[in-house]
């Protein structure tokens, strides 16, 4: 009993450390969250996982990973982004991208 209680606290204290690490940016809140195209990656990104902030990748790399994204919505059967929404979407991530 005693051995299973201490493998629990371990392991969640290596959770918490894990959510604290400075050098992963901050889950939330988003960048100008209340925005269209905030709420729209809210959405849309949120049916697989959540939002992710803008700050994980460089403005050069976003085009990469929506690309990528579309193609796991894809096979999982939910439909592709819009060219209206693909649009909002990189210049939001561009916009607040890791510099």
């Amino acid at each position: 009993m005693l051995k299973k209680k201490s493998s629990l606290l371990l392991c969640c204290a290596a959770l918490l450390l894990t959510a604290c690490d400075p050098s992963l940016p901050p889950a939330s809140p988003l960048p100008d969250a209340a925005s269209p195209a905030a709420q729209l990656m809210v959405k849309r990104c949120g049916s697989c996982h959540g939002a992710p902030n803008p700050v994980l990748h460089a403005a050069n790399e976003w085009p990469n990973v929506v690309f990528r994204m579309q193609k796991h919505m894809t096979q999982k059967g939910l439909p592709a982004f819009t060219s209206e929404e693909n649009t909002a979407l990189l210049e939001y991530l561009q916009k607040h991208a890791r510099p």
